[in-house]
C-alpha cells in the first residue's frame, strides 16, 4: 500500500512539474524589428541588403494555426500582408503583395523552422527562418538564411514583445 502511494505522489509531482515544460512555446503577440540588433546580410557582391525602417508583426497562435499580420515600411518598399501557416509541417501558400510565397513550418525543437520559397522573378529566393524564443518571452529572433540565382547570405532579425493593447494592422 505505501508503494502505492509513493507511485502515486512521484506521477502527480510529474504531472505537475514536468509535463507543462513539454508544451510548445506561444509566440504570440505583438512584436517591432529591433533594427540595432538585426543583420540585413549582403547578397553576394550586390553589397548590404537593405533592411526596412520598421516592421511590425502581430502573431495569433492557435493549435497547429499561426497567423501573422506584418506591415513592414523603409529600405526598398513598404509592404502589409496577412500570412497563415500550419506549425504541423502542411504546405501553405499566402500572397506577399503581388507574389506567391509558399511555405512549410514545423517544431524543431522549441523553435519554429519555416521553409519557404517566394516566386520574384528573375531571383526566386528561397527562405529557411529559424524562429527562436527568448527564455522570458520578450524576444523572438529569426535567423534567416536566403538563397537566390544571385547568391546565398544569413540575416538575423530580432523582435521585442510590445506591451500595446493589441495593434491591430
Amino acid at each position: 500500500m505505501r508503494l502505492h502511494i509513493k507511485l502515486l505522489y512521484c506521477l502527480a509531482v510529474l504531472l505537475v512539474f514536468v509535463i507543462p515544460t513539454w508544451a510548445e512555446p506561444d509566440f504570440s503577440g505583438t512584436w517591432k524589428l529591433n533594427v540595432r540588433e538585426s543583420n540585413f546580410g549582403s547578397l553576394g557582391d550586390s553589397g548590404s541588403l537593405f533592411g526596412p525602417d520598421e516592421a511590425i508583426r502581430v502573431i495569433d497562435q492557435s493549435g497547429s494555426f499561426l497567423k501573422v499580420r506584418l506591415f513592414q515600411s523603409g529600405g526598398t518598399d513598404e509592404i502589409t500582408a496577412e500570412l497563415i501557416f500550419r506549425t504541423d509541417g502542411t504546405e501553405c501558400t499566402n500572397e506577399l503583395e503581388v507574389y506567391s510565397l509558399t511555405s512549410k513550418m514545423y517544431w524543431k525543437g522549441d523553435n519554429l523552422l519555416v521553409k519557404s520559397h517566394l516566386e520574384i522573378d528573375p531571383f526566386y529566393p528561397d527562405l529557411e527562418d529559424l524562429w527562436d524564443l527568448s527564455e522570458d518571452g520578450a524576444k523572438l529572433t529569426i535567423n534567416r538564411r536566403l538563397r537566390a540565382m544571385s547568391g546565398a547570405d544569413y540575416q538575423k532579425l530580432v523582435f521585442d514583445k510590445q506591451e500595446l493593447g493589441g495593434l491591430i494592422l
